[in-house]
């Protein structure tokens, strides 16, 4: 009988066999994407057939996973996440054993630890006292707790010891029983927590005891204080010794402040190293090895195999390693450069794998503390949504899943409280964020610019630390309003701000208080083009006249706007910074604001005006004696203005353009007059498809670049004087 596996296998290869035979005919579809199963025409027979079988192999699947999940029920079986990596054994659990003529390293970590424990100061006359000892995976803390264990003080000085191994799963019934067991020193049979504490607290009472909670994950703080109530009916002086990877863990058990345990010296690295490496090796062959292994030792920095070692945590966690395979990555990410005790990498990788499978350290180590990661990048991958599971990322700080296939981000994504970036750049079929993005308040760079969002996520003003947002799509709804960004004042950089039509009230604009926003240094302001309706056109004009942004701006661009005029900000000397300014496609608008005031600006582009005939003297602006209009303006580009047939020069002495390099009009087919006269650091000329165009060219005497196309009366003569 086929495996469900194997059923799946056949039935999505005759989906893919079905396809082409359909796809490669005559009426193939010129689609470069298609579904991998289509929905093909009622009248095709061969869909017919195809469907019916797909039909009944689906419902042949269905059955033996409606039987396996039945059978499930009739045993003893506890769900759980797939088997252990490389199919071996379940952990190992610890123990209090220990040869501590192997130790190397620890002892002044012993004695403070000893000297705390046993002193009445550091316990403040409590009953019972949580010590705790936190470090990353494999750097020694379970040792340092077996040597504190069996020392003669601590023997001595508590009536009762216990040392129980926690590790994943914090099952409060069990590690109750392991307790109870580990003082009596013999087994119980009962699963019944009351039953179990019970008897714990006849064994405690009145007793100082001293309990080893070895490897704890327990993040919860119901679990612990379940755990711990019987705890108290012991004597004065009583300790719990906590080992952890996690400090909240530590702080969740409330324990004494934590003894962060630090790495080996080189030299105690060094000594370890040798035990292990060197213990079948005679003394010349020792001697001769030294040099190399020391320096193992020394980029191990007091974690032997370090680095092959955390490079397993990036693969999922059950999942299971090819041994010849992990050497390969192992060997390009130069993990195993520097072997020189005659073997080949291949070899020396080989003998790191064996080392790190039978230390049984791999399985759950590095994979399991993703629960404290901050960081996490999924960029450029093909990945197309994330699991709801990402809510256990809890301590996450950077989210980045750029340039990506995702389509919508889980709701549970608004629980990580402590992001503070998230990265959504590219995402090109992103459609919608979580409805409840407001809640994180954290928040400080949103970056969406390249995705397809329709709306913003209700209340996005709670995100008053926002400090980077590259895109606001404008919804019709409340909560989703441009309103909506009337709090986030600290907002830097580039900010775009789409389908500004929505805006149905010019005072819902004014909320959005941009005139405050003086950290912006770009803002892009687009309604969305064709878009625009009779009446429209005066309510689109006191949107942008209430849109106006702080002096401070650098640069800014009206794209697909239908007011018959622009804002009576645009063009104010206030705007000292302004270097650049586009206006593209505001076709209604039959004259130009004066934006010769802006005396820094370097750049300005008008594309697409229906309406413009004239630019005159409005254009230059108005100024003492010596104004000198544009002053710093390098790039003037006129594009597709089909209405425009007079340019009016302003005539200054030395010219108006005095630092213009390039000049571009394009497509502006009733232009006639005249251009200006003096442009004395131009470089750059290009006039294209002006074919009414009937003037002489300005005096440039840098020009080097020059492009007539469809201009044929304009005279060359005074452009190359």
């Amino acid at each position: 009988m086929m495996s469900i596996h194997d059923n799946i296998k056949v039935l999505l290869l005759q989906c893919i066999r079905m396809q082409r035979s359909l796809t490669e005919g005559p009426q193939a579809s010129t689609s470069k994407v298609r579904k991998l199963i289509p929905t093909y025409g009622a009248l095709d027979p061969r869909a017919l057939s195809f469907n019916k079988k797909m039909g009944e192999k689906i419902k042949k699947i269905t059955r033996e996973l409606d039987a396996i999940a039945k059978r499930r029920l009739d045993l003893p079986l506890r769900e759980g996440v797939g088997g252990v990596s490389f199919g071996m054994e379940e952990r190992l659990q610890t123990t209090s054993s220990v040869v501590e003529s192997r130790i190397h390293g620890r002892d002044a970590d012993k004695e403070k630890i000893v000297e705390l424990m046993l002193s009445n100061e550091a316990t403040g006359g409590d009953r019972v006292s949580v010590f705790s000892i936190v470090g990353m995976g494999g750097i020694g803390k379970t040792t340092l707790a077996q040597i504190i264990y069996n020392d003669c003080r601590v023997e001595n000085r508590f009536e009762k010891r216990a040392w129980v191994c926690v590790s994943d799963d914090f099952d409060v019934v069990g590690i109750t029983k392991k307790i109870l067991e580990s003082f009596t020193q013999s087994q119980c049979e009962s699963k019944n927590l009351e039953l179990l504490q019970e008897k714990l607290k006849n064994e405690m009472k009145e007793k100082r005891f001293f309990l080893v909670l070895d490897d704890v994950w327990n993040e919860n703080l119901n679990h612990w204080d379940v755990l711990q109530a019987p705890f108290y009916v012991g004597a004065q002086g009583s300790v719990v010794l906590v080992t952890t990877r996690n400090e909240n863990v530590a702080s969740i058990m409330r324990t004494r402040p934590s003894y962060q345990l630090g790495h080996l010296t080189d030299e105690e690295c060094w000594l370890l190293f040798s035990q292990q490496a060197f213990k079948n090796l005679n003394s010349d062959a020792c001697q001769n090895l030294e040099s190399i292994g020391r320096k193992i030792a020394k980029k191990c920095k007091g974690l032997p195999l370090a680095r092959c070692f955390a490079y397993c945590s990036i693969f999922p966690k059950d999942y299971v390693f090819e041994k010849e395979k992990l050497v390969l990555l192992w060997m390009a990410e130069g993990f195993l450069d520097g072997s020189k005790r005659g073997e080949t990498i291949e070899e020396f990788g080989s003998m790191c794998f064996d080392n790190l499978l039978s230390s049984k350290e791999v399985s759950h180590c590095l994979l399991s503390t993703l629960r404290c990661l901050r960081v996490l990048s999924l960029s450029h991958y093909d990945i197309e949504e994330l699991p709801h599971s990402i809510k256990n990322l809890k301590h996450l700080r950077y989210l980045d899943l750029s340039h990506t296939s995702i389509i919508t981000l889980p709701e549970s994504i608004t629980t990580l409280f402590n992001l503070q970036t998230l990265m959504l750049s590219e995402c090109r079929y992103l459609v919608d964020l979580p409805t409840k993005m407001g809640r994180l308040i954290n928040l400080r760079h949103l970056k969406i610019d390249g995705t397809k969002l329709e709306r913003m996520p209700m209340e996005m003003s709670r995100m008053k630390n926002l400090r980077t947002l590259t895109t606001f799509v404008v919804g019709k709804h409340t909560g989703s309003r441009v309103g909506e960004l009337r709090d986030l004042s600290h907002l830097s950089g580039t900010l775009t701000i789409f389908k500004l039509q929505n805006v149905m009230d010019a005072r819902d604009a004014f909320e959005s208080n941009m005139k405050g926003k003086e950290c912006l240094d770009k803002l892009e302001l687009n309604w969305e083009d064709d878009n625009a309706i009779a009446g429209d056109s005066h309510d689109a004009a006191s949107v942008l006249e209430k849109l106006q942004p702080h002096s401070n701006l650098k640069e800014l661009s009206i794209g697909c706007y239908y007011g018959a005029k622009f804002p009576s900000w645009l063009g104010e000397p206030s705007f000292i910074n302004m270097v650049s300014l586009q206006l593209f496609n505001c076709k209604n608008c039959a004259s130009l604001p004066p934006l010769g005031q802006l005396r820094s600006l370097q750049n300005l582009s008008i594309v697409k005006n229906d309406v413009l005939q004239k630019v005159g003297q409005e254009f230059y602006g108005n100024g003492p004696s010596s104004f000198k209009p544009f002053g710093s303006l390098q790039t003037l580009v006129f594009e597709e203005i089909s209405e425009w047939e007079e340019w009016d020069c302003f005539g200054v002495e030395g010219g108006e353009f005095p630092h213009l390099n390039e000049l571009r009009i394009e497509s502006c087919p009733k232009l006639k007059g005249d251009l200006p006269k003096h442009l004395p650091v131009l470089t750059s000329l290009v006039i294209l498809e002006c074919g009414q165009l009937v003037c002489q060219l300005p005096e440039a005497p840098s020009i080097q670049k020059l492009n007539l196309k469809e201009c044929d009366e304009v005279v060359l003569s005074t452009c190359l004087q």
